[in-house]
C-alpha cells in the first residue's frame, strides 16, 4: 500500500479547565474502537506520571498497551511485547543514572568516570536499537487495517516546556512512521492553551 502524500493530519482542541476536552476525547476513543473493524487509537495523557515526553520507550509502552487491546495481530506477531518494552525502559533508566564510582578520588577518577559514561551510553544505544528492532513494521497498514489515531491530552504540560521536548515528540512520530511502518497517522492534540503560531503565520493563515 502506498503511503499518502501527507502522512500526518492534525486536529487541535483547546479550552479552559472543565470545558469538557477529556470527556470529548474519551468519547472519540470509544467510538473509534467500537467500529468494525476497530480503528487503532491510543490516548497519551501527559498528566500521567509514567509518561515521559522525552523518553521514546515510555511513549511506546503507553501506545502499545492500548493498541494490544484492539489490534490482536500485534500480540500475535510479537508475544510478550510489553514485557520486552518494560525491560528496555529499565535498561535505559539504569544507563542514565550517574555513576558515583571513583567520585572525589585523585588520579584516574576522571578516566574512570569517562569510561563509565561511555559504557552507559553504549548500553542505552543498544537498548534503543533493540527497541527499534522489536517494533519494526508492527504498525504497517496490513496489521492496522486503517489509520493510527494518537490523542495527546493535557498538551499544555508539553507546550510549556522547552522546544527540545516538542522535538522529541516529533521524532517519536517519525519513528512510528519510519521504523514501525505507520504511514497514515492522525494526531489529535488537546490542551488549555491555543496552538502556537509558527513564524510568518497569523492565527488563520501562513504567508
Amino acid at each position: 500500500t502506498k503511503a499518502p502524500k501527507d502522512p500526518l493530519s492534525l486536529v487541535y482542541i483547546y479550552g479552559g479547565g472543565g470545558a469538557g476536552k477529556t470527556t470529548l476525547l474519551a468519547f472519540l476513543q470509544r467510538n473509534l474502537v467500537a467500529r468494525t473493524p476497530a480503528v487503532a487509537v491510543a490516548r497519551i495523557d501527559f498528566d500521567e506520571p509514567t509518561i515521559e515526553p522525552t523518553g521514546l520507550v515510555t511513549l511506546n509502552i503507553a501506545l502499545f498497551e492500548q493498541l494490544l487491546r484492539s489490534v490482536d495481530e500485534i500480540g500475535v506477531r510479537v508475544p510478550g511485547l510489553l514485557d520486552a518494552l518494560r525491560r528496555t525502559a529499565l535498561v535505559q533508566r539504569n544507563a542514565q543514572r550517574p555513576s558515583i564510582s571513583g567520585t572525589g578520588l585523585p588520579g584516574g577518577s576522571k578516566r574512570a568516570a569517562r569510561g563509565s559514561s561511555s559504557a552507559a551510553d553504549s548500553i542505552a544505544s543498544q537498548a534503543e536499537s533493540d527497541e527499534g528492532s522489536l517494533l519494526y513494521g508492527l504498525l504497517q497498514h496490513d496489521i492496522l487495517q486503517g489509520p493510527l489515531v494518537i490523542i495527546f491530552d493535557t498538551a499544555e504540560l508539553v507546550l510549556s516546556q522547552s522546544d527540545s521536548v516538542a522535538s522529541n515528540l516529533v521524532a517519536w512520530i517519525d519513528f512510528l512512521s519510519r521504523e514501525a511502518g505507520a504511514t497514515d497517522v492522525r494526531l489529535v492534540i488537546a490542551g488549555r492553551d491555543p496552538p502556537p503560531v509558527p513564524p510568518g503565520c497569523s492565527t488563520t493563515r501562513c504567508s
